[in-house]
């Protein structure tokens, strides 16, 4: 197992897919979460993108955001 830590731009976009996939699967499906999950701040410069993988298939992801300009922190993982 491996867990990389990258930033939006150093996401390879197959990856980026299967990434997209698991976050809709988890808070669409799942969840039933009517807010939309594609909400702009994945490419933010703090933004970090940390995966968990086996070989290529990702089993886990947690998408950690950099304090935002009201002060809040959020992030999401699946």
């Amino acid at each position: 197992m491996d867990v990389r830590t990258l930033a939006f731009d150093e996401l390879p976009p197959r990856l980026a897919y299967r990434i997209w996939q698991l976050r809709q699967e988890v808070f669409v499906v799942e969840q039933e979460c009517p807010y939309p999950d594609l909400d702009g701040r994945d490419d933010e410069p703090g933004t970090r993108h940390v995966l968990l993988l086996d070989d290529e298939d990702l089993l886990g992801y947690v998408r950690v955001l950099s304090e935002g300009a009201d002060g809040s922190d959020d992030g999401g993982g699946a």
